[in-house]
């Protein structure tokens, strides 16, 4: 019987847009893809799709394998995903032989999943897969290379382009939130201090012993730990406010400072017992503020330019791309310069017991 093998295409909650689907040629029996998603998590492009496999999609002594690849907008730029493989019944036997005879050309290119065609139900298989994140993948289309193979390796080859992903507009930023200081009790006292805690990249989660987490992270611990164990003070509240540098989207920016805070949050009242109300939290997701004083401070060659593109009242996205296009500057701010960005700002309150 002929059928299609068709990809079904869902619109992506996330910056990437699809903007059309493919029907393939026919072959015998039926294979439909469905919800898929390609996005970026942190430094990783993932892939997801569903697999769904009718009975008899293709016959016992054929293979039906799938090669999603990303492939930059001038062509000149190209990854491929691992390949998802359904076998036939007898070809499914004849590559278990050869796996179990260890061959090496299918041992180096071993499929992320593999299965046979099910017999008399339909069989749905969910694909996930992750590689490296380039930036050129922003303009770049997703395809798929779909090759049926017959018996003695006679293969047809079926190639849809499935989506074109495309740079999103850039984002409205934020204005940062404004935090109003509330009367402080009699007797309050106050420490301000910050924190360079670093995460990463792409990660939100503390680790003490990376870099000079332990040492930045002491900072606070120590303040805390000082006014726990003196019975004269009561803490009454820690504000921590946290901080990126603008080497990334600002709404990748936004979240991971949110969440990097939050994780510190959740970091300081497990290991000291707090109430999560007495910690409160805000964020900046990428401080031009700091990175102006710090420019206007320095000796740096192309020092009004920068500061130029800073104040141009531009979208964020766009002042970086701004600072990209100066590569030397560019390399100089983010080895001597954003680090100084990423940090957390905290403010401790505690009352002094009186007698």
């Amino acid at each position: 019987m002929k059928t299609k093998i068709f990809i079904l295409i869902i619109i992506l909650a996330t910056p990437f847009t699809t903007i059309h689907s493919q029907t393939l040629p026919e072959v015998d029996g039926k294979v439909i893809y469905e919800n898929l998603q390609l996005q970026k998590q942190g430094s990783y492009m993932i892939l997801t799709f569903d697999t769904r496999i009718a009975d008899k999609a293709i016959n016992n002594r054929q293979s039906w394998k799938v090669i999603p690849e990303i492939l930059s907008t001038d062509t000149r730029e190209t990854i491929h995903f691992p390949s998802l493989l359904i076998n036939g019944r007898q070809k499914e036997r004849h590559y278990k032989r050869r796996l179990n005879f260890k061959n090496r050309e299918l041992l180096a290119n071993k499929p992320a999943i593999h299965t046979h065609v099910p017999q008399d139900q339909e069989q749905l298989i969910h694909y996930r897969a992750e590689i490296p994140y380039q930036n050129w993948m922003e303009n770049s289309t997703l395809i798929f290379h779909q090759i049926l193979t017959s018996p003695r390796e006679k293969k047809q080859l079926f190639t849809t382009a499935a989506m074109a992903i495309r740079t999103p507009e850039p984002p409205k930023p934020e204005a940062p939130p404004v935090i109003t200081p509330q009367p402080a009790p009699a007797n309050t006292l106050t420490i301000n201090g910050e924190a360079q805690i670093r995460f990463p990249v792409g990660i939100t989660d503390i680790y003490p012993a990376y870099m000079d987490n332990t040492h930045e992270l002491e900072k606070i611990e120590k303040e805390i730990r000082r006014i726990l164990h003196n019975p004269d003070y009561t803490l009454i509240s820690i504000q921590l406010t946290g901080y990126a540098s603008p080497e990334a989207r600002y709404s990748t920016n936004k979240r991971l400072s949110e969440s990097r805070t939050q994780t510190l949050k959740e970091y300081l009242a497990e290991k000291y017992n707090l109430a999560p109300e007495i910690i409160r939290t805000s964020s900046v997701p990428e401080d031009w503020k700091r990175l102006r004083q710090l420019i206007q401070n320095s000796q740096l060659t192309d020092k009004n330019k920068i500061l130029t593109i800073i104040d141009s009242g531009e979208p964020e996205d766009t002042k970086e791309k701004q600072l990209r296009a100066m590569p030397a500057a560019w390399n100089t701010l983010l080895k001597d310069y954003f680090p100084q960005l990423r940090r957390v700002d905290y403010q401790i309150l505690y009352k002094k017991t009186t007698n």
